[in-house]
């Protein structure tokens, strides 16, 4: 597809091409209604594809537009304009956390020091947590890897590329996404993904990947061709993260191997798990690492030789498609959401050059694994709350294993006060309460996100308050636990 820069697709003037993919581009555009900057993502489509596609977009679009959380790009709008489906969604000139990794220095790439433990599990926790809202949701993302984590001026992530994303809502969803086995980027690929069998287990191991990736400097596994690299997925243990960190606290090593089990049922049950580990990583350093489910030894060898055949059917179509030139087609399948390219940043490869949001200094902690204090209930953190701001009286409230001391309490409204307003009442009273500031961010379409914690208490709050457009500012809050 030629280069539709000064061209418009509806309402959206696409100023400049910021990146592109497998199957499509990323504009920076001009909304002329709003009067605002917005990145558009144009799908390019081959004729002999184009209805299969289509039909794949609108329902991963539909898709899109349901989730909303603080970490997660939001998608404004989509549509077609002269047969070219596209996606419209926040503009984030702060790059992807791919470019943050990666920088010049004379003309040629240089990887920036690893980043300390604690600032890397700060920084994925609330990826963590937005992956946990996708999956209630039903919604696997499947491509999780440092190009699809986009930074915002502030340095607050947020996820992006669900072009991929599986719907589980019945047999018409696994219909319109069954491309195949492959689908995703072989380094961070689970050994079950490349059956294109998948659960929300899957992106846990993914997030793994990038855990190990950001601490030590080097992805687990590397090989010659994406098929090898399968294979030591598949069959080998990834090289222990003290070989690059030695001074690296053994519970940081149990949670990266806890989150890279080879097969999924040892892993995190789901990334709520993950999300509070890295959250009391980042709080504290600490985080008891609870054992792996126990699985019949007669199962646990019929789930390995499941697997090692699944290797060898993969590997023999990868030969077959290598010789016919059609290797690329399926390993690197056209994803829907490339990430956006940015200018690279300055030439020091320090720690320094990543965005202040997550610049945190690293607290000395022992090498040992330290139980940490079972968390407070979240019953106990709710009673540290202030009250709801006048509202229209619609409040909901959803608990999840509450009871149990741990899980969370989702709260959600509307009221007559101005996005501004309801901010400022939280920062106030939940400061004056006792609560600390964690992270803030403002985004272009007006909405604003906030988190505090009571570290001593292992209590966390994600406020996210953004505009209703005729139905009040809406607030979603949701409450927690970190163990």
């Amino acid at each position: 597809m030629a280069d539709l820069s000064g061209t418009f697709l509806g309402r959206y003037k696409l100023i400049a091409l910021l990146g592109k993919g497998g199957m499509a581009e990323v504009y920076r555009a001009h909304d002329a209604s709003l009067d605002r900057e917005v990145a558009v993502k144009v799908i390019r489509l081959g004729k002999e594809v184009e209805e299969e596609f289509l039909k794949r977009f609108e329902r991963e679009a539909k898709a899109l537009a349901k989730l909303l959380h603080p970490n997660i790009v939001p998608i404004h709008d989509y549509g077609e304009a002269n047969g070219v489906p596209y996606l419209v969604m926040d503009y984030l000139p702060g790059g992807t956390l791919k470019d943050a990794l990666n920088v010049m220095v004379d003309g040629q790439p240089a990887k920036v020091p690893p980043m300390p433990y604690q600032k890397a599990a700060r920084l994925l926790a609330p990826i963590a947590r937005a992956l946990a809202y996708a999956h209630q949701q039903g919604i696997i993302h499947r491509d999780i890897k440092p190009a699809n984590i986009l930074l915002t001026k502030s340095g607050q992530p947020m996820l992006s590329d669900f072009g991929i994303a599986k719907m589980l809502e019945g047999e018409e969803a696994t219909q319109l996404t069954s491309t195949g086995a492959g689908i995703g980027t072989p380094d961070y690929m689970a050994p079950e993904q490349w059956t294109g069998k998948v659960d929300g287990r899957a992106d846990i191991y993914a997030l793994g990947v990038v855990f190990y990736e950001l601490i030590t400097g080097q992805r687990p596994f590397k090989a010659d061709t994406p098929a090898a690299v399968f294979l030591k997925h598949l069959n080998e243990p990834p090289p222990p993260p003290q070989q690059y960190i030695p001074d690296l606290p053994a519970v940081v090593a149990q949670v990266i191997g806890r989150a890279l089990e080879k097969k999924p049922e040892d892993r995190y049950q789901n990334m709520g798990e993950f999300a509070s580990a890295l959250e009391s990583l980042a709080v504290s350093g600490q985080h008891t690492v609870l054992a792996a489910p126990a699985q019949d030894a007669a199962q646990a060898r019929k789930t390995q030789a499941a697997l090692a055949g699944v290797g060898l059917l993969v590997v023999g179509v990868l030969v077959v498609c290598a010789l016919l030139g059609m290797g690329a087609l399926i390993l690197r399948p056209a994803f829907l959401f490339p990430a956006a390219k940015t200018p690279s940043l300055p030439a020091q490869t320090t720690a320094e050059t990543l965005p202040a949001a997550v610049q945190t200094p690293q607290a000395d902690t022992p090498a040992a694994v330290i139980p940490t204090p079972p968390a407070v209930s979240v019953d106990a953190c709710a009673e540290r709350m202030p009250p709801l701001p006048a509202n229209n009286g619609n409040a909901e409230t959803d608990r999840r294993d509450a009871s149990s001391g741990q899980g969370s309490i989702n709260t959600r409204f509307t009221t007559s006060l101005a996005v501004e307003e309801v901010s400022a009442y939280y920062k106030s009273a939940l400061e004056s309460g006792g609560w600390e500031w964690w992270s803030s961010n403002t985004r272009s379409d007006g909405s604003i996100d906030l988190s505090y914690v009571i570290k001593n208490m292992k209590c966390m709050v994600h406020i996210y308050i953004s505009p209703g457009y005729g139905k009040g500012t809406e607030v979603n809050i949701g409450l927690n636990t970190v163990r």
